[in-house]
């Protein structure tokens, strides 16, 4: 599996600030990417069965869901 470089909560709060300033993203968007990148990974994963997303509170929720 390829490495993954970790954001922390204010390095990711940083970025999606300014691509939805500098790019004009709705949030609604960034949502949409993340949730489609958990579901792609789970595809290449081959998962079967039910899973599980624990999110936190607020926007987490959004890209859970």
């Amino acid at each position: 599996m390829t490495p993954v470089n970790r954001l922390s909560r204010d390095e990711v709060r940083s970025v999606d600030q300014r691509t939805i300033e500098e790019f004009g993203l709705p949030g609604i968007a960034l949502m949409e990417n993340a949730g489609r990148g958990v579901f792609e990974l789970l595809v290449s994963l081959k998962a079967a069965g039910p899973v599980k997303i624990c999110v936190g509170k607020g926007n987490n929720g959004g890209d859970g869901f």
